[in-house]
This record gives C-alpha cells, sequence and structure tokens, in this order.
C-alpha cells in the first residue's frame, strides 16, 4: 500500500517534462480531479499498465481529468518510453533524488493516486490490478458526471494482477 491514503492530502510538487515545462499538482488541480501515475520505464508491469492509464486519459481528457505521469529515469528514456507506448499524458521527470516519490511513500511501481480538486486522495493502486482499474474508470465517470468508460476491449486477455 502507499504510505498516502485514501483521504489524505497530496502533496504538492514542481516537477519539469523532458521539453522543460513546469507542471504542478496545484495547477492540474485548478482544472479538476488529476490522476498522478508514479513509473519507471524499465519495470515490466509499468510496460503493461500504462497504456491502460492512457486509455483512461483518452476518455475522460475532454471531460476534465488530468493525467501526470511522474517518471524515475531519465529525460531521453522518458521520451523513449512515452513514444514507445504512445502516451500522450506530460511525463514528469522525478530526477532530484526522487523527491516526489518519497513524498508520496512510493516504493513499488507502478503506484496511482485519484485526486479530487481540494487535494484530497479519492483512490490509490499499485501493480496492476485488472478489477481496480475499472473501479477508477467508475469513481472518475462519477466525479465528472458522465457514463463509465470500459477500460478494457471485449475479448481483450488481461490477467486481474501483476504484481510492481
Amino acid at each position: 500500500m502507499p504510505a498516502i491514503a485514501i483521504g489524505r492530502k497530496a502533496p504538492d510538487f514542481r516537477l519539469p517534462c523532458p521539453d522543460r515545462k513546469f507542471y504542478t499538482l496545484k495547477e492540474a488541480l485548478s482544472q479538476n480531479i488529476t490522476l498522478v501515475c508514479f513509473y519507471k520505464d524499465t519495470c515490466p508491469t509499468c510496460q503493461f499498465a500504462l497504456p491502460f492509464i492512457e486509455r483512461i486519459y483518452q476518455a475522460y481528457q475532454d471531460k476534465g481529468l488530468q493525467v501526470l505521469g511522474i517518471e524515475q529515469d531519465d529525460k531521453q528514456r522518458t521520451i523513449e518510453f512515452s513514444r514507445q507506448y504512445s502516451l500522450t499524458f506530460p511525463a514528469l521527470l522525478d530526477l532530484e533524488n526522487y523527491k516526489v516519490s518519497y513524498a508520496y511513500g512510493i516504493d513499488t511501481v507502478p503506484t496511482i493516486f485519484l485526486v479530487d480538486k481540494n487535494g484530497e486522495i479519492l483512490f490509490t493502486s499499485v501493480g496492476f490490478v485488472k478489477d481496480e482499474l475499472a473501479e477508477l474508470s467508475k469513481k472518475i465517470a462519477l466525479k465528472l458526471g458522465m457514463p463509465a468508460f470500459e477500460v478494457y476491449k471485449p475479448g481483450e486477455n488481461v490477467p486481474a494482477l501483476k504484481a510492481g
């Protein structure tokens, strides 16, 4: 389990993208709910899970969901990972001694947090748990006042669990 539990306040952060543009959680939350996703490009579970996070982002971004990926590797590897897995959400670099990762109590990737406009953590997930991503989609839809997006395609063979 992540160190920051549901109902607690998410720490703000200011991190750069590879293009040197900076993002903060506070700015993202000013637009609406935000999914914060910690990952590493060398993690096989991250390689499996992040395309599903991208699907969620694509389904809800026009309705107000922000996704901020927080990559624990260098700039070039981050760029290559986003390209290889067709990720379009901002990939931020947590390179200063993993300061943001430590603030969130990350010891396993991927770890995701859904944060509401007030900064409260609404949902957390560690590793890849199929049912948790489906639940996440429902929570996002409920917060945005719209029907839930089905994360998995009919007939898609997706394991129930993939440890991080």
